[in-house]
C-alpha cells in the first residue's frame, strides 16, 4: 500500500472515531454518564454538549482531508492540538481526581493519533505536497 492510500485511509478512521465519538457524548451523555463514567451529569449540559460538538466537527474535518490531503494539511494540526489539548486535560484531571477508565483510553488512541498525523505532516512537508 502506498503512503498516499495509507494516510487517506488514517483520516477516514480518524474521522469516523471523532464523529461518532463527538455526537455519542453530544446526544447520548445521559445515557454514558450514567452506564459508563458513572458520574453525576453535568449542569447545565451544553457546556459538555458543545465540546463534543466540536469533536464531532473536527471528525468532519478529517473527512475533508481524506478528500484533499494536502490542501486540509492545516485541519490535521487543529486536530493534533485539540487531541493534545484533551490529553493534558486528562493527565491534569487525574493528578486530584480518578479519571473513568473509558476517558483514559480514548487519552492513549488520541497519542496514537497524534503519532500518525506528525508522520503526515512531516511526509508532506518533506515530499514537497503542501501548497504554498
Amino acid at each position: 500500500m502506498g503512503k498516499e492510500k495509507y494516510y487517506r485511509i488514517l483520516f477516514v478512521i480518524a474521522g469516523v472515531y471523532d464523529l461518532f465519538l463527538g455526537a455519542v457524548f453530544c446526544f447520548f451523555y445521559k445515557w454514558l454518564y450514567e452506564n459508563v463514567l458513572l458520574r453525576p451529569l453535568p449542569e447545565p449540559p451544553i457546556y459538555f454538549q458543545v465540546c463534543a460538538a466540536f469533536i464531532a466537527m473536527i471528525g468532519i474535518g478529517y473527512f475533508l482531508v481524506w478528500k484533499n490531503l494536502y490542501r486540509n494539511v492545516d485541519l490535521v494540526k487543529i486536530g493534533a492540538g485539540m487531541k493534545l489539548v484533551y490529553i493534558l486535560g486528562a493527565l491534569w484531571y487525574s493528578t486530584y481526581a480518578t479519571v473513568p477508565l473509558a476517558l483514559l483510553i480514548f487519552g492513549v488512541l488520541d497519542v496514537a493519533f497524534i503519532i500518525v498525523f506528525i508522520e503526515f505532516l512531516r511526509y508532506a512537508k518533506v515530499s514537497g505536497k503542501i501548497p504554498a
